[in-house]
């Protein structure tokens, strides 16, 4: 292939590659969203790009991550339906969205390049830090908040034991395994069954600690971020979009006092 044809086909790849990423950002949204059905379409959009994008590579130029969302968005559209379906689908496609932002296109025989192992730089720089405390603080709460005997809604109790579930599996899980269960623990907050448990006075206390936990958790995963783009930066000289990463605390434009 010359490089005039080269070119035009990493601009092709990279095109579908681009409209994948729009997509699934837009279903990561939509899971956190209570419209099964607005679920399913988004998820069947997600799958006709990833689709898309395979077509236009050969079999062993298909990363994992591409075969994994084409397996799992297609599953999802077949079991939307079922209870756990959602929670299932976004714990298996959420840990790929890191991968399918930082992958770049080289399709030459000898590119020379070498794949970062974000697990071992996370799992270095989480050692300097708190995360696995801060993870057993979030689980045990939400153990006590169970355990109280005080929410009689079916819901809130299979909502809170799904989310100490995924806590639980992804706490010592890989760097993607963790980022996943972040946004779904941001997303979590924001959901009506965690609302409700403002009217249930016992709980509101533990509540409370709950959501401090998380803003902890906020600013020490933006730490865990800069340690590991500064190490990539000096070590390789390069950037990765993936991790650029904002806390949540900023975002929402609260006190400063808060960084350790």
């Amino acid at each position: 292939m010359n490089n005039e044809s080269l070119n035009i086909f990493l601009r092709l790849v990279q095109e579908k590659h681009e409209q994948l990423k729009s997509q699934i950002t837009a279903l990561s949204k939509t899971f956190l969203q209570e419209n099964i059905d607005s679920k399913k379409a988004q998820a069947e959009r997600c799958h006709s790009a990833a689709e898309d994008l395979a077509r236009a590579l050969s079999v062993k130029d298909q990363p994992n991550w591409l075969k994994e969302i084409i397996r799992w968005t297609k599953w999802y559209i077949g079991s939307y339906k079922s209870t756990d379906a959602t929670f299932t689908a976004f714990q298996n496609i959420m840990p790929l969205i890191a991968q399918l932002n930082s992958h770049q296109w080289a399709f030459s025989e000898n590119s020379g390049d070498e794949d970062f192992d974000f697990d071992q730089l996370y799992e270095r720089h989480k050692k300097d830090g708190k995360l696995e405390e801060l993870f057993d603080s979030l689980i045990s709460i939400i153990a006590q908040m169970l355990a109280s005997g005080e929410i009689d809604s079916i819901r809130v109790k299979t909502d809170l034991e799904r989310l100490i579930s995924l806590l639980q599996q992804n706490k010592e899980g890989s760097y993607f395994s963790v980022m996943a269960s972040w946004e779904f623990l941001r997303g979590f907050l924001k959901n009506t069954a965690w609302a409700t448990i403002d009217s249930i006075p016992v709980l509101k206390q533990l509540k409370k600690g709950f959501e401090v936990t998380v803003d902890e958790m906020d600013i020490e995963l933006e730490k865990v971020h800069d340690s590991i783009k500064n190490e990539m930066k000096s070590k390789y000289d390069t950037a990765v979009q993936s991790l650029t990463y904002k806390s949540q605390a900023r975002l929402e434009n609260k006190s400063a006092e808060k960084v350790l």
